[in-house]
């Protein structure tokens, strides 16, 4: 007996708890739609191509000393301007400018030695020459009488015969000069002179460019972007460089776009660069280079685009990660809706207005109620004529007028209420057939 009115209470429960889920089931409110709207206004469309790149200085010229040697002069640091020829900093030069002392003394001498050649020829030793000539070909003269006396006298004419020839052979020499002076110096010796200048001015002119190669001199107006060097420390090529940029150039973006965005991008379209660190400071841009190379990493081609900055916030400098806005379309005060309200239909854009009977938050009849995202139950297709489309909003060219509202979706919310039985099967199971009426509820929509 005890097992039998167990039995029949257990059912009883069941029956009870059944009854009470078919009535909520069935008496449940359906689902309400409620439109989501919004309006068309005026406004930019602007479509932007987005990407990272690093700061850079458009031109960094790296400045270094030619020769090795202890710097004792430093007159830069980072961030200063410079002028046109000054010297930034100096390597001892002592043995440096002593050879230059010794080529300038090279450069004398060879100089003496030409004008030695050059002086040898003058009207003055021209006369002299001739002189010279007149007096040896007097001699020769008087040999030939003293020869002729001496035949006449028959004496010995070996000595008259020798003086005689000893003369011709003077007057022949003093011709020679006397036709060299009136020729000038002779063509090789002035070019073995003027070589000899020229070798020691060589030697000087190195030797003062290695005076010049030990200091570092700005060849423009400037600004330095790093000078790390320490007094009295060697200098070495590879890392004692002062790096300077032209001055008044500004900062420059590079960035990678995707293969996919490169048609998009050309040279003049303007550019916002803001900072990872500044994301709400903006400096403006335009587009300076578009490379016609890409690049391939792990199988993705991209194109290094340069951006030269325009107008740069104090925050900017040079080795930032930079996020940058390339505007590849824009248009400017035009009539926009949100992207998501325009539909296609086959071949035909529109949009959803509301119907002229109904509003945004109406209840849907039970027609309605069996499908709460049919936008078209509380509005009607209005065909329109679409511009430029940013991924936020649309231009709208023709089909609707400002402040028209457009339905961009829906929302949809039940109200049936979770079941509030005296009886339970549990927690757990109570929270199951709320849960489960809640969820059926929704499928049902």
């Amino acid at each position: 007996m005890n097992k039998k009115w167990v039995t029949i209470g257990v059912l009883g429960v069941v029956v009870l708890g059944g009854g009470y889920w078919t009535y909520k089931h069935f008496t449940a409110k359906p689902a309400v739609a409620a439109n989501i709207m919004s309006k068309a206004k005026m406004g930019d469309v602007n479509k932007v191509i987005t990407a990272t790149g690093t700061v850079n200085f458009p031109h960094a010229i790296p400045l270094t000393f030619q020769q090795d040697g202890k710097i004792v002069e430093l007159n830069v640091k980072a961030g200063d301007v410079v002028k046109t020829g000054q010297v930034l900093a100096k390597t001892d030069s002592t043995k440096l400018g002593t050879a230059v002392l010794q080529a300038k003394a090279g450069v004398s001498s060879a100089k003496a030695k030409l004008q030695t050649v050059k002086d040898a020829f003058n009207a003055q030793t021209k006369a002299k020459a001739q002189a010279s000539l007149a007096s040896l070909q007097a001699k020769v003269a008087q040999a030939t009488v003293d020869l002729t006396a001496a035949q006449q006298a028959g004496k010995d004419l070996a000595l008259p015969q020798a003086n005689l020839k000893s003369a011709q052979a003077d007057v022949t020499s003093a011709q020679l000069d006397v036709q060299q002076q009136t020729q000038g110096p002779k063509s090789a010796d002035l070019q073995s002179a003027q070589s000899s200048i020229d070798i020691a001015q060589i030697q000087l002119t190195s030797a003062q460019a290695d005076v010049l190669g030990s200091s570092i001199i700005a060849p423009m107006d400037a600004v330095v972007v790093s000078a790390p060097l320490q007094l009295y420390q060697q200098s070495d090529p590879k890392t004692s460089i002062i790096t300077i940029t032209p001055a008044g150039n500004n900062l420059e973006v590079n960035a990678s776009i995707d293969q996919a965005d490169i048609a998009q991008v050309k040279v003049g379209q303007t550019v916002d660069v803001t900072l990872d660190a500044y994301p709400d400071v903006h400096s403006s841009g335009t587009v300076s280079v578009v490379a016609v190379q890409g690049t391939i990493v792990s199988n993705v081609t991209t194109f290094v685009v340069t951006v030269a900055v325009d107008k740069a916030s104090d925050l900017l400098r040079a080795g930032m990660n930079a996020n940058i806005k390339i505007v590849v379309a824009e248009a400017k005060n035009v009539l926009m809706v949100p992207s998501e309200a325009v539909k296609t239909r086959g071949t035909q854009t529109g949009v959803m207005v509301p119907a002229a009977s109904s509003t945004s938050t109406s209840t849907p009849s039970s027609t309605q109620s069996k499908n709460a995202a049919n936008v078209a139950a509380n509005g009607q297709y209005t065909p329109v004529v679409v511009g430029l489309d940013d991924g936020t909003n649309v231009e709208i060219k023709s089909g609707l007028t400002v402040g028209q509202e457009v339905i961009i979706g829906t929302r949809s919310s039940s109200t049936t209420a979770n079941a509030a039985s005296g009886f339970s099967l549990g927690g757990g199971g109570n929270r199951a057939m709320g849960g489960g009426g809640g969820t059926g509820g929704a499928r049902g929509n």
